[in-house]
């Protein structure tokens, strides 16, 4: 069985080259996360990625919130 995100992210039959090539941007270059914007009073953490868009938002309050809960 595949192992890794790229493995556990593609289709069953598209070939590592395929899969790669969804990571990269429209130019051909890798998009990575370059840095992180972090909002502290709602608890979420957005990736800055190397084009400069935003990726998905990490909305983490009710992670916290179980943790604290667990942790009492």
């Amino acid at each position: 069985m595949p192992r890794g995100w790229l493995a556990a992210h593609r289709e069953p039959r598209q070939t590592r080259r395929q899969g790669r090539a969804r990571l990269q941007g429209v130019s051909g270059v890798a998009v990575f996360i370059a840095s992180w914007q972090i909002d502290r009073d709602n608890y979420v953490a957005v990736p800055v990625m190397s084009d400069g868009r935003d990726g998905p938002p990490l909305e983490l309050r009710s992670l916290f919130e179980q943790f604290h809960t667990e942790a009492r």
